[in-house]
């Protein structure tokens, strides 16, 4: 990142007159053409020599020559030359050096390679470039004080970095970045005065700040910018594919990872999303081989690129109904995303089970019903007690892989209803309001309660203010023209009961599906963005058990307690078996007229983010339902675990006032055109399940 940051500077300095500045910019290209050659081998060569000689044209006196020495040894080996660009850059006239700024600008003349290990000219260098990166900021933030529009571009574009860096899985900070590379671009008057390399990546970053913010059509236009301006870097390559996949053009994002696993066949990132987007149907698709030889290079590849690749062999040998390795490859990824996340999250452990149960005892302890009802007492309930009132926003709770973006989908394709995603502001807030109180000396979740039943009795009004204004401010619902929207963060199940009392008016949409399942797809997922959330109970058994028990719990109190009608439970089994039954429930409970574009959901052209971006592509499927038992035998520790843990029994939301059950609804009269779908209770899902692996079982036999 230091490096990057630095080219970054010295780039955007090009009308600066500063040798340091140049110097910097050279160093971070050598750095940068090295890893390159670390990373990508003989395939790299090409990329590298464009950096080096980059850094020869900004500082004729950098380590470029002694890379390129070594490089040229390389070559010979293998009968090969350096490039004629390279060898003509090499010719070049070398003016004299001038002197070496002094000790008070915090460089230090390069030791000789030879008195030094590797590793500790890597550490004086690194220390070196932090040190001239303070002296470049000083140097350009007196530039820019100057009037100098591209020394301003380049601190304000180390600003956006510093935020992107730190604000890898919240977003809070995104729309601020935006704006920060935005301004950087508008004070740059021609992107070809920067170099190649600065000036994809200034796009790059500033598409992948959009797309964290679920403006992917606009992260599309800067990415591919990005990739026309440096072409042969994979890392813009991938990251327009995964831009393009979260959009549904998976055939335009196959061609970028076709392209970048052209330029290195080593990328695991490019294997992962073609293979996403282009699945494995053969044993003799060359991806299997490459995906083989990927597993074996511990060395060349990152800890996540092979845990990518692990996870990727499991689907593939899946689907040719190779279990036993599928297994194998499945294990082993998940052991390596334990890793990862580990040493990512520097050692810190999992939140184990006692910490888990104790947390969410106390947050059930703290909100009983009287609680809720005595908090709820006098506030304009206006929803339940059936006067006018503005419907609020729909919230989507439960487990991972449980439905809930299906159910996000549904609800979206209504022309009221925005689908807001996961990076929402519920628990931005609630941190807020838990440091407000916490300077009195009250704590989560029982300062809350305190705080409402005396000094403040307006307090989840206000949370639930502060939550509107900054969701109304959302530039995409803004933009949008859509009055409601669906709030999917998942982890907001622990807080359904402040949702409640923020916002009376709002519905709570409680996604539920056969536990194993559940279960069964969070291990085989590997969750992309998990190293920054710490899911590390997706990795195994036993630690799924703990947190789904836990989960489930929480939810059988929220089912208790929370006001008859303010949250609704649907079952994913009975959901994608009487699809258009259930899907009118949904709409209707969230106070929607029914729209037949609840039944195409999947051709919603809105970006999704999630690890279900492929299935709510499709039409309803229930294919997956009973995938599980194809390990059943191995999955022992998990079933034993959730059936001696998680509470049977019915739902009481799962039928909300004056709502029949889905059996009741369709043969009601009132709903003559669903009456077809009759039958849709639990008992008959188990038959269509059946029949629909009877129909496959046949399909694939008859295909063999």
């Amino acid at each position: 990142c230091v490096g990057l940051a630095l080219a970054l500077l010295a780039a955007l300095a090009l009308a600066r007159d500063v040798d340091l500045v140049d110097e910097i910019a050279a160093e971070a290209n050598c750095m940068h053409a090295d890893f390159v050659l670390e990373k990508h081998g003989e395939p790299g060569i090409d990329g590298a020599e464009g950096l080096l000689r980059e850094a020869l044209a900004r500082d004729p006196h950098s380590r470029a020559r002694e890379l390129f020495d070594a490089l040229r040894a390389y070559l010979a080996e293998k009968g090969r030359g350096l490039s004629a660009a390279s060898e003509e850059a090499l010719a070049a006239p070398v003016p004299s050096k001038r002197a070496l700024p002094p000790p008070s600008s915090g460089l230090t003349p390069k030791a000789s390679p030879s008195a030094t290990t590797a590793a500790e000219r890597m550490e004086r260098k690194a220390a070196m470039l932090v040190k001239a990166e303070a002296t470049a900021k000083q140097q350009l933030s007196l530039a820019a004080a100057n009037g100098d529009g591209l020394a301003r571009a380049s601190l304000i574009m180390t600003q956006a970095m510093e935020l992107q860096q730190g604000d890898v899985d919240s977003y809070t900070s995104t729309p601020k970045v935006i704006a920060l590379y935005r301004e950087a671009l508008s004070l740059i008057p021609d992107l070809s005065m920067v170099n190649v390399e600065a000036a994809a990546s200034l796009l790059d970053n500033l598409g992948i700040a959009l797309r964290a913010v679920d403006r992917v059509d606009e992260a599309i236009v800067e990415q591919r910018r990005a990739v026309e301006i440096n072409p042969h870097e994979t890392r813009h390559r991938m990251n327009l594919a995964g831009s393009l996949f979260m959009a549904g053009q998976t055939a335009a994002a196959a061609v970028q990872c076709r392209a970048a696993l052209k330029i290195n066949p080593m990328n695991a990132k490019a294997l992962m999303i073609l293979n996403s987007v282009e699945p494995i149907t053969s044993a003799d698709d060359e991806r299997i081989a490459l995906l083989h030889r990927h597993a074996a290079a511990t060395k060349e590849l990152t800890l996540e690129e092979r845990t990518l690749t692990h996870f990727d062999l499991y689907r593939a040998l899946d689907k040719l109904k190779q279990l036993d390795e599928a297994w194998d490859h499945l294990m082993t990824g998940n052991k390596l995303a334990l890793e990862d996340m580990t040493i990512s999250n520097k050692g810190q452990p999992y939140l184990g089970e006692e910490a888990q149960d104790d947390s969410l005892r106390r947050i059930a302890h703290a909100f009983p019903a009287e609680v809720i009802t005595k908090i709820r007492k006098g506030a304009d309930d206006t929803r339940l007690s059936g006067a006018d009132y503005t419907p609020g926003p729909v919230f989507v709770v439960g487990a991972y892989r449980s439905g809930s973006t299906l159910t996000e989908s549904i609800l979206s394709s209504h022309s009221l209803v925005y689908g807001a995603g996961e990076n929402t502001a519920f628990g931005p807030v609630l941190v807020h309001y838990q440091q407000q109180l916490a300077m009195s000396g009250r704590g989560f979740p029982e300062g809350f309660v305190s705080s409402a039943l005396t000094d403040d009795p307006l307090l989840f009004e206000k949370i639930g203010e502060s939550y509107m204004t900054i969701m109304r401010q959302n530039p995409q619902i803004s933009s949008s023209g859509k009055a409601r929207w669906v709030d999917k963060s998942l982890g907001n199940f622990r807080y359904a009961g402040i949702v409640a009392l923020a916002l009376p008016s709002a519905r709570i949409v409680h996604t539920l599906r056969s536990a194993p399942a559940t279960c069964f797809s969070m291990l085989t997922q590997h969750f992309t963005q998990g190293r920054a959330s710490g899911r590390y109970f997706t990795c195994s058994q036993e630690q799924l058990v703990n947190h789904y028990a836990g989960l489930a719990k929480m939810m059988r109190h929220w089912d208790t307690t929370l006001p008859s009608g303010q949250m609704l439970t649907i079952h994913y089994e009975e959901l994608v078996t009487h699809q258009e039954v259930v899907s009118r429930r949904l709409l209707d409970f969230a106070g929607l007229k029914w729209e037949n574009a609840a039944l195409s959901f999947h051709t919603q052209e809105r970006a999704v983010a999630t690890a279900s971006l492929s299935q709510v592509r499709k039409p309803m499927y229930i294919s997956s339902l009973e995938s599980w038992r194809r390990y059943e035998t191995r999955l022992r520790p998990l079933v034993d675990g959730l059936e001696k843990r998680v509470e049977k029994g019915p739902w009481r939301t799962a039928v909300w006032p004056n709502q029949p059950t889905p059996k009741e609804w369709a043969a009601s009269p009132s709903h003559p055109e669903v009456a077809k779908e009759a039958g849709g209770d639990r008992d008959s899902v188990e038959e269509a399940v059946a029949t629909e692996m009877l129909n496959e079982a046949a399909a694939s036999s008859s295909q063999d």
